[in-house]
């Protein structure tokens, strides 16, 4: 992402290479915009660290094979390159967004300062990142957490070369087998999901193989006739045309499947030059834009957070377009006033490099680090609204913990205790975040009236059976659903069960369902990490309505049985809107917290009619369910709208999980209902 061959380099300049990374970097940016059809342009940055590894190990091999490599040198063109643009990125980012965070922003934001200063933002974001977070939207920093990847990379891969430069038969093998071994891990990690997936996203040791892949082709000892180079090249670009499109929101990424860009990528670096695909890609337009890529990308997420941060309702189509075209002016900008002329060795010294490196890594660390220790006494930016308790589910988690914490226990179930755990009489809770959100305003009422919670999960599946994500299905997750039946037959409880059920359908073929949610006003849920669900019956992977009516009725009937009642919590209204967001934006331009935020209810309705419907059919059919339905609290048939807050007092803590007045509702009719 970050290594430029220029004219005067040590190496032969391509101006190929330039336009490949110019289609890199347009592919990130219109991603990041959400421009439709580029939802598979975050590959660009896959394109980038093949890139990287193609022009750093080229420029180490002949470096080394001429006896001039010098680490120190190595490493103060790697400041060079990295360090001036990135240094008034970072300092645009200390003066303007403290204005327009709330302390707890604040609070990540410095978080993120530090982080950037040790080249580990991708460990902090990993660390961050998760179902219940807020979007990464609107974190100017996050895109850094490629660049902490390259430079952890680049701390090792010199001094491999060192050592296997000179033994070229060991090379080839050593790197190969240490880009399979990468890619592997990737694969894995990535299935296993959750913070496992996360982990593969942002670790260098499951990105390695793509850095790795770029060096494979500079070490190749082999001469590619102009044939088989137009012939690799075409095979190039028709990878990553596919990759675009195969590639989306809900893909397993990295994995093996990202082999096919990474692949595209490396066969044109290896067939691009002097052929058809290479002079289409040295278009000087093109050229000039990739010059400009690694400005581009480090201006255009701070650019895009300021706006998310200022916004409610999704950015409009025009808005978006003058984002990206200012991305690339700034880019443009930097790239002239910055870039250029801290590359001139003839005009900054090696020395004063190594002093720009340390002032910036002085200031990232300080303000960081003071920003961390006094985002609660800050008086230049937005106040936290006070009718806002939390942001968000995962802000709650982190400031005061879960009810309890899932272990693995009997009959190899995730399972925790919590209520009054001396208790004889139990509850067992079943779902995902949405029933976490109910956790603690049920807690409160088990311990009122002497009962034991038991919070239970079913370990590497999701929490519907018969349920793949991806069409990726453990069978071993049937035994573990029975031994979940037996272990609530032996509990001889009742069961609440709460999730999100339209999340977990989707998609459903025949059915209207869109993830992330959109209401029609406009307002977008913020949270874009969605995945796609679908029922296996018969050896068959299925979306059909048919399927999972199927998958649903089983499940609810499977629980009767093993249960003594089976409370079900009916969908929770996906509402679009980011409450917190809502008030503080308000509050500001208006200096009032708006009384009532509402949504229309033809939005919940038309979204949640077939689970609706079908949970009507089965508790008519059977006295041991019972019904636990919020819409009568949330919603009116009269004025066709539903409630997100009203008298100031919001009833949910982000988009879609219910704050604790929220909760209270679901608990009050659980109390009205539990003890007839």
């Amino acid at each position: 992402m970050l290594d430029q061959i220029k004219p005067n380099s040590s190496i032969t300049y391509r101006s190929e290479v330039d336009g490949l990374r110019a289609v890199s970097v347009i592919l990130v940016v219109l991603y990041h915009a959400g421009i439709n059809g580029f939802n598979g342009g975050y590959i660009g940055v896959d394109i980038f660290f093949v890139i990287s590894g193609f022009l750093i190990t080229s420029v180490i091999k002949q470096e080394i094979e001429h006896k001039c490599f010098s680490l120190l040198n190595f490493y103060e063109r790697r400041f060079r390159r990295i360090i001036p643009a990135l240094f008034f990125v970072v300092l645009f980012c200390i003066f303007v967004f403290p204005f327009f965070l709330v302390p707890r922003e604040l609070k990540d934001f410095s978080e993120s300062l530090v982080a950037l200063a040790l080249f580990s933002s991708n460990f902090l974001f990993w660390w961050e990142t998760g179902y219940f977070n807020p979007a990464s939207e609107s974190k100017p920093l996050i895109h850094t957490w490629s660049l902490a990847v390259e430079e952890q990379f680049y701390v090792f891969w010199p001094l491999i070369m060192l050592l296997l430069i000179g033994r070229k038969k060991l090379l080839i093998p050593f790197l190969i087998t240490i880009l399979v071994g990468s890619l592997m891990l990737a694969h894995h990690f990535t299935f296993k999901g959750g913070y496992w997936a996360t982990a593969s996203f942002y670790f260098s040791i499951t990105r390695a193989w793509e850095l790795l892949a770029g060096g494979l082709v500079a070490v190749l000892p082999v001469a590619v006739s102009m044939r088989w180079k137009e012939y690799f090249s075409w095979l190039g670009v028709c990878l990553l045309i596919i990759s675009l499109y195969i590639f989306g929101r809900h893909s397993l990424h990295p994995s093996l499947l990202t082999a096919i860009p990474v692949c595209g990528a490396a066969l044109l670096l290896l067939g691009a030059n002097n052929t058809t695909v290479g002079r289409c890609l040295s278009f000087r337009p093109l050229v000039q834009i990739g010059l400009t890529s690694y400005s581009v990308y480090l201006w255009h997420q701070p650019l895009f957070a300021l706006v998310y941060l200022n916004t409610v309702k999704e950015v409009t189509l025009s808005y978006k377009i003058s984002l990206i075209f200012s991305s690339f002016i700034i880019g443009y900008i930097s790239w002239r006033w910055v870039e250029a002329p801290f590359r001139d060795k003839s005009k900054v010294s090696p020395r004063k490099v190594f002093v720009l490196f340390i002032t910036f890594s002085v200031v990232a660390l300080t303000m960081g680090t003071y920003g961390f220790l006094n985002y609660n006494q800050k008086f230049i930016g937005p106040k936290t609204p006070p009718n806002i308790e939390y942001r968000s589910l995962a802000e709650k988690i982190k400031l005061e913990g879960r009810v309890c914490d899932l272990k693995i226990q009997t009959a190899g179930l995730n399972m925790c205790t919590f209520g009054d755990l001396k208790a004889i009489e139990k509850v067992i809770l079943l779902g995902d975040s949405h029933a976490q959100a109910i956790s603690y305003e049920l807690n409160s009422w088990l311990i009122k009236n002497q009962i034991m919670g038991i919070f239970v999960n079913v370990p590497n599946c999701e929490t519907l059976p018969n349920t793949a994500r991806n069409n990726v299905y453990d069978d071993m997750c049937a035994q573990k659903y029975d031994r979940l039946y037996a272990y609530i037959r032996d509990q001889k409880s009742s069961v609440i069960l709460a999730n999100r059920w339209m999340m977990k359908l989707y998609p459903i073929d025949g059915i209207d369902l869109t993830m992330p949610f959109k209401n029609s006003e406009g307002y977008k849920e913020t949270d874009l990490n969605y995945m796609e669900f679908s029922v296996t019956r018969d050896g068959n992977f299925s979306i059909s309505k048919e399927d999972k009516e199927w998958m649903l009725t089983n499940f609810i009937n499977e629980l009767s049985l093993a249960s003594q009642r089976l409370f079900i919590v009916y969908p929770i209204p996906e509402t679009g809107i980011n409450v917190e967001k809502y008030n503080r934006i308000s509050q500001r331009l208006t200096g009032e917290i708006p009384d009532e935020i509402s949504f229309p209810i033809m939005d919940y309705l038309d979204r949640n009619n077939f689970v609706r419907q079908l949970f009507d059919k089965l508790i008519s059919q059977n006295p041991k369910l019972i019904k636990l339905d919020i819409i009568d609290f949330l919603c009116s048939r009269e004025t066709e709208r539903c409630l997100v807050q009203k008298n100031k007092i919001p009833f949910y803590y982000d988009d879609d999980h219910l704050s604790s007045i929220g909760a209270k509702e679901i608990i009050r009719k659980l109390d009205s209902n539990y003890m007839q």
